[in-house]
């Protein structure tokens, strides 16, 4: 029998015996109780109707979801968010986990035979829940501003990629660049200089649709990537190689180390979309000045582009993973060795993108 927590006076508790009966009277109340949602924000293939009294966070949403009017006709999904915590009156506190580890493969397995999906972060006691039927999300916080350092730039992320999961469209951990509408979709662990090149590029003003998170669909016309989040994101090392010193001069590290900014930022065009999908590069530190592009093989390109996703996205792991297996078979592979000089990085995705055209 697994020790339990022990809770603040007059909390409630959940265990994986009640999880769904929870989450179903939770996401009813949110459904009975909503009313003018505070903030309507387009993407492609999805409207998103915000119900959030905290200020702060509706701030994050509002600065860094690419709200784009031009996709509003191109929305086929519409769905209600609720960002609560018990001073709004919607809910009372969230439940906190009442078993000794809040197995995520679990509880994941236990949800996929229903509409629900759920997300629980251990150390903040917050909730995010989402149900496919009513198309009705919920992220139930302890307090106005009690959520992960990690959501601000990325907000309402897991209700984004339950919403576009489909066997055509997926929200992927992926870096882009691209040029008179053809794109690289660049893909890897952390580290591999994914976001560096990225930022490189849109300072020479490349296009990108994103350089962390940004949305695949497949149709009749191919493979098109949409942008999802406004920002980016790179350390102080990284900066000074861009040569990109004003960025860290003006504005504080967040928790990983990072500077966050926006395309404007380093003098590069909006985040945009729809860009074609050309390829898919596998960004690799090499040893050498010059940079450059070579086939790799379907087995490397989906190693890089898997498990940094399916770690990161709660849910749909089956799905995705057949998602993932789709992506690389319809698209040409190449290993991204990247040079030192990056200009020369970006005049060589460059010269890869025009041989394409």
């Amino acid at each position: 029998m697994p020790e339990t927590k022990s809770f603040a006076a007059g909390g409630a508790s959940v265990t994986g015996a009640d999880l769904v009966a929870t989450m179903r009277r939770a996401i009813e109340t949110c459904r009975v109780k909503s009313a003018v949602p505070d903030a309507i924000m387009t993407l492609h293939g999805l409207t998103i109707r915000l119900h959030c009294k905290s200020p702060a966070f509706l701030g994050h949403c509002l600065s860094n979801i690419v709200n784009d009017p031009a996709f509003a006709m191109k929305s086929q999904k519409i769905i209600d968010i609720h960002v609560t915590s018990p001073e709004d009156g919607l809910l009372g506190s969230p439940p906190l986990w009442n078993e000794e580890t809040f197995q995520t493969a679990k509880i994941e397995a236990m949800l996929e035979k229903t509409p629900l999906r759920a997300s629980y972060n251990d150390a903040y006691g917050i909730w995010h829940i989402y149900d496919h039927e009513s198309a009705t999300g919920l992220q139930w916080m302890q307090s106005p501003v009690a959520f992960p350092p990690w959501e601000p730039a990325g907000p309402l992320r897991n209700f984004i990629h339950w919403a576009l999961s489909t066997p055509e469209s997926r929200l992927i951990h992926a870096g882009t660049l691209g040029q008179n509408g053809k794109a690289v979709l660049m893909v890897g662990r952390g580290g591999s200089g994914k976001s560096s090149t990225v930022v490189a590029g849109i300072a020479q003003r490349m296009q990108s649709a994103g350089d962390d998170y940004v949305h695949v669909r497949h149709d009749g016309l191919g493979t098109n990537v949409y942008p999802v989040f406004s920002v980016m994101k790179q350390d102080a090392a990284g900066l000074d190689r861009l040569g990109l010193y004003d960025i860290s001069a003006k504005s504080t590290a967040n928790w990983q180390a990072k500077y966050e900014f926006g395309a404007q930022d380093v003098g590069g065009l909006p985040m945009t979309g729809p860009l074609a999908v050309m390829a898919i590069l596998i960004p690799v530190i090499g040893n050498r000045d010059d940079t450059t592009i070579t086939p790799a093989s379907k087995k490397e390109a989906m190693l890089a582009l898997a498990p940094s996703t399916v770690l990161q996205m709660p849910g749909e792991r089956i799905s995705g993973m057949a998602f993932f297996a789709d992506l690389v078979r319809r698209l040409p592979c190449h290993r991204l060795t990247l040079g030192r000089d990056p200009a020369g990085i970006v005049a060589a995705i460059r010269n890869f993108l025009e041989a394409k055209e």
